[in-house]
């Protein structure tokens, strides 16, 4: 259930960026040359007025015939390639809506700014209510707000705006609410396993985004688009109805397990009980090296997760000029490399630990390393890339954001319950909220970088990424510590029984 539950999440996430390429106008916002009626050319001293009231002014462009001529030319080398794609993409795909750069780019950072603002608050709820009863009334508003998309966008790209952002607090709880699962649910040998399972929802509603999206905008009903809201809003909606009848909180709680399953849970869990009900002790985490570690790593993180999200399609539409099916089916190839890398990680990682092939610490390590500084170099060289070479870029950004995913079960993003195994999840929520920044800045910052659609002004998109990986190694791999800090070590400790064996009373439903 967590792991459809992801699934749905990113799956509504992930859509808009592809959607909003059926959605925009192209040929007007991008032929200046021709007026709004197609009969006469524009003045010129002419200015455009966007959507949300920006004025751009002719005077600056070239006195040629495109606002865009590089991408012109672009067009007309690539238009016969055979190189994965050889349609160019055209008016026949253009939507009803003329909205410029900065506005798709505000639309698509809507959505992080109510995750990052909402995150705290339903840790909040989740702490007083639970997580089942929070979540699934959470995803059911995230859910009819994404249905609502629709007569949103004929209202105002604001109503969108809106409703995006509403969305948002509802993904971040969702987010949150996976990690707090697995603090009650998951043995401590299995962590990285589970964990792994759960997470993998990301990118399977990753692969079905792109591949579903594309589809439903050139063969759904209500002119294609549309129908990208209607389907996925109504499927959240059937997932949170649910996610209440079969959810519990806790093994203590659910009334399908076996006893002997629910003690040796119980009993092997990392996190204490009782940790509820004491003060979380926010000075001793500031100051431990191991917070910002981990806020480091997680902070490059999400940053290359949400650029991916957002703008993989318009990379791959602008500089590589895919058309609406072709971007669908090659932006989630990365991601299927992701849920094959995650789902055989989990159990590699596990093994490692169990047979002591190296450290925990060293481990995290390793994995930081293969998961951010070789994406970013490939994603640099990437960018170099002409659209001729297509086979190429699709392959550099397979491997890329297929390495990333190893973070999830093995890298930075379970440190949290390696160093301060009590507080992982107020921890988790606390850096998750800081970092979501990323997600509010990202597409907008492509959005005004990228103003001409230039593969030069993408490559400054490429290099940004890269060195936020970089750097984001570089800290981890100084400041991070191996075992439990001080402040985190529970007045009591208990012991920690071994796995089951095939011997074992221990039967599982």
């Amino acid at each position: 259930m967590s792991c459809a539950g992801l699934l749905i999440v990113y799956v509504q996430r992930v859509s808009l960026s592809l959607a909003i390429v059926c959605m925009v106008n192209h040929t007007a916002l991008y032929a200046p040359q021709v007026s709004r009626s197609g009969d006469k050319p524009l003045a010129e001293n002419a200015t455009i007025t966007t959507t949300l009231g920006w004025t751009t002014d002719l005077t600056t462009l070239p006195s040629n015939t495109s606002l865009d001529h590089s991408s012109a030319q672009n067009d007309q080398r690539c238009g016969n390639a055979d190189d994965l794609t050889g349609e160019v993409p055209n008016s026949d795909e253009d939507g009803p809506f003329e909205w410029d750069k900065r506005t798709q780019g505000l639309i698509l950072a809507a959505l992080y700014i109510g995750y990052s603002i909402g995150q705290i608050p339903t840790s909040i709820a989740i702490h007083h209510f639970g997580i089942r009863k929070t979540l699934s009334g959470c995803f059911l508003v995230m859910s009819l707000c994404h249905a609502l998309c629709h007569p949103a966008a004929l209202l105002s790209p604001w109503a969108v705006f809106t409703l995006r952002i509403i969305s948002g607090i509802g993904q971040g709880n969702a987010i949150i609410s996976a990690f707090a699962l697995w603090r009650n649910w998951a043995p401590v040998h299995e962590q990285s396993r589970l964990m792994g399972i759960s997470f993998c929802g990301e990118m399977l509603g990753s692969i079905a985004a792109f591949y579903l999206t594309s589809l439903l905008c050139r063969y759904g009903f209500l002119d294609g688009w549309p129908s990208v809201f209607y389907i996925f809003g109504g499927v959240g909606v059937v997932w949170s109805i649910g996610w209440f009848l079969l959810m519990r909180d806790s093994p203590e709680q659910h009334p399908c397990i076996s006893p002997a399953e629910r003690r040796y849970i119980v009993m092997t869990r990392a996190a204490d009980t009782e940790v509820d009900k004491v003060s979380v002790p926010w000075r001793s985490i500031l100051r431990c090296p191991c917070f910002w570690a981990y806020a480091a790593a997680l902070l490059s993180f999400a940053w290359g997760l949400f650029l991916m999200l957002s703008n993989l399609p318009t990379f791959l539409y602008e500089v590589m000029h895919f058309d609406i099916e072709s971007n669908g089916v090659y932006s989630m190839l990365p991601y299927i490399a992701t849920f094959v890398a995650v789902s055989a990680a989990g159990f590699i990682f596990d093994l490692i630990l169990e047979r002591r092939i190296m450290s925990k610490l060293v481990l995290r390590k390793v994995v930081t390393f293969l998961s951010a500084t070789v994406p970013g170099i490939l994603l640099v060289v990437m960018s170099h890339m002409q659209c001729h070479q297509a086979t190429l870029v699709v392959t550099m950004l397979t491997i890329a954001v297929g390495l990333s995913g190893l973070a999830i079960p093995g890298g930075f993003v379970v440190y949290a319950y390696d160093f301060a195994p009590r507080y992982a999840f107020q921890i988790f929520t606390v850096v998750n909220t800081v970092t979501t920044i990323t997600g509010v800045i990202g597409p907008y910052l492509v959005a005004v970088i990228t103003a001409d659609r230039t593969q030069e002004q993408w490559q400054i998109v490429f290099y940004i990424t890269g060195a936020v990986y970089l750097l984001s190694t570089i800290i981890f791999c100084v400041l991070a510590r191996a075992g439990v800090q001080p402040w985190a070590v529970p007045g009591k400790e208990t012991e920690v029984p071994p796995p089951p064996t095939e011997d074992s009373e221990i039967h599982l439903n």
